[in-house]
């Protein structure tokens, strides 16, 4: 995912996090879902892991993928229930049926005090 942009909304409580998939030749297989990871910046919190779904796999009986549905269109997240005017750290990682593939960098990005309104920023990673 380190070529991917990844793009950050800020608000109060949440982050909206969006990314581009890898390009085509950098996949080592068909993208089955993303994964999310988030934690605060000047801390040794916890990481909390988010993922989305991409695909809807079927598999025969010996375990073999026979059919997979195109990933989504939309690659994006909301990461809830954050605290307001804290920095975070987020990163974004594309797994494959394969096995995961490389994550972006930590991208910081800041929920906003309780004295504004709506989102504030958009930044682009």
């Amino acid at each position: 995912m380190s070529q991917s942009a990844v793009y950050l909304l800020c608000a109060l409580q949440s982050v909206v996090v969006q990314w581009e998939p890898p390009p085509g030749h950098s996949q080592n297989d068909t993208i089955a879902r993303y994964k999310v990871r988030y934690r605060k910046r000047n801390e040794n919190s916890d990481e909390t892991v988010k993922t989305v779904t991409g695909l809807q796999l079927v598999y025969d009986v010996s375990g073999d993928v026979i059919r997979s549905a195109p990933p989504p269109v939309d690659v994006a997240m909301v990461l809830t229930d954050l605290q307001q005017r804290t920095e975070y750290l987020v990163c974004v990682e594309a797994l494959t049926v394969s096995g995961s593939g490389p994550a972006t960098e930590w991208l910081p990005v800041q929920t906003l005090a309780g004295d504004l309104d709506g989102i504030a920023r958009c930044q682009k990673c």
